[in-house]
């Protein structure tokens, strides 16, 4: 028997004595208790009844405390249950979500609070404003009217115009609280898209306006993002804007959803 064991065995034994004793003075006091005011002697019985349970759970804990290497295994009629080694897998599984979240976070810019990380596109196809084609002015655009979400309703709302098509594929899972995806747009006939296109993201972005250049006929725009917003694209050197909001997007996260 190890030290740990005889001090488990010591505590259970005060825990269950103590029991014994305010047992013993309950009992007595309702014996006695004529002429004691009946409210006093209630308030007594509640109190000794809660100091009852507590040494009856300290006695249990001191009774199981050698016992908790033992019960990480054990086995229900045909039935084996491995606690340690689920939890340990478990453990293992968050550690490894965790890390190749940072892993993602790292290699972009971690931006404002509306839930938008910087793109990860690779630089040869992604240009900024500034290095866009000089006869390629940003067109006018109305108003913000959703301070919250400043790209709704100022690229006409539509996703698909003009025979091309702006669209959103997700790589994530619903539940997952950051999401990896891809902005893509496309020609609707199945021709290659020849135009530079300009995309507007939300303003927590560290570039809030990106130029893409077309790669095997789309123009496609990969990104980390934990919270929703509406897209808005100008296919550069046309009249064609395109509008997505993500949040009504097929198959969008969940955390997508409540933006």
């Amino acid at each position: 028997m190890n030290w740990s064991e005889n001090y488990s065995r010591y505590l259970f034994w005060i825990a269950t004595g103590s029991i014994v004793v305010v047992l013993f003075l309950l009992v007595a006091g309702s014996f006695g208790r004529i002429g004691i005011d009946q409210k006093i002697f209630a308030e007594a019985v509640e109190s000794s009844l809660d100091v009852v349970l507590k040494l009856g759970a300290l006695a249990v804990v001191a009774l199981l405390l050698p016992h908790v290497n033992r019960i990480s295994k054990f086995k229900f009629g045909d039935a084996e249950v491995e606690f340690a080694k689920h939890i340990s897998e478990r453990a293992n599984e968050q550690a490894a979500e965790i890390a190749r979240l940072k892993t993602e976070i790292a290699q972009t810019n971690l931006t404002g609070n509306a839930g938008a990380l910087a793109p990860i596109t690779e630089m040869n196809t992604l240009r900024t404003r500034d290095e866009a084609p000089a006869n390629a002015p940003t067109p006018e655009l109305p108003q913000i009217t959703i301070p919250g979400d400043p790209n709704k309703e100022r690229f006409g709302g539509l996703a698909e115009r003009d025979g091309y098509r702006l669209s959103v594929r997700f790589n994530s899972g619903y539940y997952d609280p950051i999401v990896s995806m891809e902005l893509v747009v496309e020609r609707t006939d199945g021709e290659p898209v020849e135009h530079y296109c300009r995309f507007f993201l939300h303003p927590t972005f560290v570039a809030r306006e990106v130029t893409i250049t077309p790669a095997d006929g789309r123009c496609r725009m990969p990104l980390l993002v934990w919270g929703g917003f509406t897209v808005g694209v100008w296919v550069v050197g046309t009249e064609t804007l395109l509008e997505l909001d993500l949040e009504k997007a097929r198959g969008a996260p969940l955390v997508i959803k409540k933006k």
